[in-house]
């Protein structure tokens, strides 16, 4: 996955090479916003920010939950539940 102004990108790949990508924009609330970040892991998606909130979208690109950090963060990982952040000021 890779992640831009106001979209994500799925990519997939088979025996070392692209089989397909899919685009998916952001909608709504978050339309405005720069991604920096992004995980899939245990059946969605979760997204950074460059101004600090936290998304869960669904594929379809709606974010469903979302919540503003106190700092710039540009680090994500998830481990098993536990969504993992960082950055400069983390």
């Amino acid at each position: 996955m890779t992640v831009g102004q106001q979209h994500f990108k799925i990519w997939t790949f088979s025996e070392g090479q692209i089989a397909k990508s899919r685009t998916v924009g952001i909608k709504k609330e978050m339309v405005d916003k720069e991604f920096v970040n992004v995980v899939s892991r245990n059946g969605f998606i979760v997204a950074l920010t460059y101004d600090g909130f936290l998304c869960k979208i669904n594929k379809e690109g709606n974010v469903f939950q979302h919540v503003e950090m106190a700092q710039s963060l540009n680090a994500l990982e998830i481990i098993g539940t536990e969504v993992i952040v960082g950055g400069r000021n983390a």
